[in-house]
């Protein structure tokens, strides 16, 4: 039977993967579970291998095999987890994880073709942005570090799921690695990337709290960490960044007329920079000799050369923009984090989720604000930028925190810290900025002590440290809490706390 050339050709192999699991529902309840599962994996049907090469002809038996494979990954997942959780969302979630996880899968489908529910958030949430679990066979593990150094980026993202989830990804993992590997239906020629095994180091970390039902039998010896580079802090160190390397676009470098000291331009968001010269595009032009190897095609040079800037790597690449946006650049590293309002069961609708997990002090002294962020939220969740704004959710929650340890819990203090809590980017912003809550007194509390992009890095930092200095103090307090509460978000999203946050903070005491 084929399973990939058509919606009922995917329903008929679904039918069959998964006849056992549907025996957890009452029959009642089991053609919307049907639906929930065929919904998830609708986007990924039919599409190519994710591995093979672009030149390769299609198979259309190592398509079915490859099918098959994830609907037995994720349906063996799903049935460990089914002695847990009888949750037809969760389940749903979990039998179409291995067909938007990085090994034979991608992510991106999801996103581009369905609207966000809870089903398609919990798939996104357990597929981190970095799959340093997937390693092809006989790749050598990292080299030692010099030094101890915290959990990379995929694993904290894990760590911060509820343990049901997490457990659920621990059991795929292990499930999958185990399926791939003893399938015998792959044609040899088809080097499916397989799950690298869970080490104890890893597991130790992701454990606490999962049901014992859903942890690996077995681990192997735990595997040497790369050092967490120091993030960029802002635009004036992705500026620096650029500064360093060659102007060099593929076989091309590239000139700016007056020197390449014209100025650059940034922007920013989530954890990527673009940088681009600050120059019209008639005065950058290619220079020198095209360098290429015999045989190579000549390839045209850059129409519009800039640099994409990976703030938790610091990896610097040269990209031509014509015909990209900055979008492209952002998806395949952004982290997408389980929405806020998430439990086992009877969870509320996803917009609703943000006021359910607000802290008292948010609803009885910011209820405006708290109104207006649900809005906004609700029309973020139709983009593929809400994890920004939950970005900016988190910076708010935490300054109000902050300011909380200070003892100020005034009305205007709270909503002031909503008004000013922002993402990387200037628009991640929970309130619009033609909202009338600029107009008002917290307002313009928020407006004096929240920082530009520009102001939070570099030599922005000491210029608004002296003018803070000069404001009352309702707005020195604030600027404070808003700069720790930014450090301890950023601090969660890179692994360490960015040297130009503590370097902000410090300026701000003094």
């Amino acid at each position: 039977m084929g399973v990939t050339g058509g919606d009922g050709e995917l329903a008929g192999a679904w039918a069959d993967a998964g006849r056992k699991l549907r025996k957890v529902f009452p029959r009642r309840e089991r053609d919307a579970f049907d639906a929930l599962v065929l919904g998830l994996l609708h986007p990924a049907r039919p599409r190519p291998l994710a591995y093979a090469p672009a030149f390769a002809t299609p198979d259309p038996g190592a398509e079915r095999d490859l099918v098959r494979a994830r609907l037995e990954m994720g349906v063996s997942t799903a049935a460990v987890l089914a002695r847990e959780c009888a949750d037809p969302e969760v389940l749903a979630a979990v039998v179409a994880l291995p067909w938007y996880d990085g090994a034979v899968g991608a992510r991106q489908w999801l996103l581009r073709e369905r609207p966000l529910d809870w089903a398609a958030a919990m798939v996104l949430a357990m597929i981190p942005v970095e799959a340093r679990t997937l390693r092809r066979a006989g790749d050598p593990p990292p080299a030692p570090p010099a030094v101890p150094v915290p959990p990379p980026a995929h694993l904290r993202q894990l760590a911060a799921l509820p343990p049901l989830l997490r457990g659920a990804v621990l059991t795929e993992r292990s499930l999958a690695g185990d399926i791939a590997a003893q399938r015998r239906t792959f044609p040899p020629r088809l080097p499916l990337p397989l799950p690298r095994p869970w080490d104890d180091a890893e597991l130790s970390f992701l454990a606490p709290d999962v049901p014992r039902s859903l942890l690996p039998s077995s681990a192997h010896p735990p595997q040497p960490r790369e050092p967490v580079p120091d993030p960029v802090g802002g635009p004036a160190e992705a500026i620096a960044l650029v500064r360093a390397r060659p102007p060099r676009f593929g076989a091309h470098t590239m000139w700016v007329d007056g020197g390449f000291d014209t100025g650059y331009l940034v922007e920013g968001q989530e954890l990527v920079y673009q940088v681009r010269w600050d120059a019209p595009p008639e005065a950058i032009r290619p220079g020198g000799p095209v360098v290429s190897n015999p045989g190579d095609q000549p390839t045209p040079p850059p129409r519009e050369p800039a640099w994409i800037v990976d703030r938790v790597t610091r990896h610097v690449d040269a990209v031509d923009l014509a015909g990209l946006t900055l979008r492209e650049f952002v998806d395949p590293r952004r982290a997408f984090p389980l929405p806020p309002g998430w439990r086992p069961e009877g969870r509320p609708p996803l917009p609703e989720g943000l006021a359910a997990t607000a802290p008292p002090a948010v609803h009885s002294a910011a209820a405006p604000v708290l109104h207006e962020a649900t809005t906004r939220y609700a029309a973020a969740l139709a983009t593929e930028a809400w994890p920004d704004f939950l970005v900016a959710w988190r910076v708010a929650v935490q300054t109000v925190r902050e300011l909380a340890t200070v003892d100020v819990t005034d009305p205007e203090s709270v909503t002031a810290a909503l008004l000013a809590a922002r993402g990387s980017a200037r628009a991640d912003t929970l309130v619009d900025d033609a909202s009338p809550l600029w107009r008002t007194p917290a307002g313009e509390l928020a407006r004096l002590a929240r920082p530009e992009p520009e102001e939070t890095d570099g030599e922005g930092v000491a210029r608004r440290a002296a003018r803070i200095a000069q404001a009352p103090p309702p707005v020195r307090v604030l600027a404070l809490a808003n700069a720790r509460a930014r450090s301890t978000v950023e601090a969660e999203l890179f692994g360490v706390v960015p040297r130009a946050r503590q370097e902000e903070i410090d300026a701000l005491r003094r």
